[in-house]
């Protein structure tokens, strides 16, 4: 997977990723590496990436990324949609 990792966080997915380089001109917050992670199963792989919320952003698969997506939507939608508790519950 091409994901995106804020810099100087989402240190469990930065173990074992591989060719980790400073990103290009994202444009984005913050300043991000990309990086490649290997994985076998996207919808076991997802609730781990969304894990680290905002300091992961998967860019490729297109099945992978809107796992994620749907993992977080999921997250909100039991905190009743407020983000501050779905942060507590890490």
């Amino acid at each position: 997977a091409a994901v995106r990792l804020r810099r100087g966080a989402a240190q469990g997915p930065r173990r074992w990723a591989r060719d980790v380089r400073p990103a290009e001109d994202t444009g984005w917050d913050g300043e991000w590496d990309e990086a490649v992670l290997t994985f076998r199963d996207a919808d076991r792989f997802a609730p781990y990436l969304a894990r680290f919320a905002d300091d992961v952003v998967v860019l490729d698969p297109p099945d992978l990324r809107e796992a994620v997506i749907q993992h977080l939507k999921a997250v909100l939608a039991c905190t009743g949609g407020r983000p501050e508790e779905a942060g507590e519950a890490r």
